[in-house]
């Protein structure tokens, strides 16, 4: 859902990457000029750690 994709955003800058502001419709990349190489290994293991938070967050179906 939407909270999902801004979760990510937040998760993504705390691992001290810029990554741009989704679009008002929820979708990622809302008309950013942030080049955003999703294949380097900095972004490929923010990925990975924020999946995991977000996953975690939905099992248990509690706020962390």
């Amino acid at each position: 859902g939407l909270g999902d994709v801004y979760k990510r955003q937040v998760c993504i800058r705390e691992q001290g990457l810029d990554w741009p502001d989704s679009a008002p419709d929820g979708s990622e990349f809302g008309g950013a000029d942030i080049k955003v190489d999703k294949e380097s290994p900095e972004y490929r293991v923010a990925f990975e750690a924020c999946d995991e938070v977000l996953a975690s967050e939905q099992e248990d179906g509690s706020e962390k």
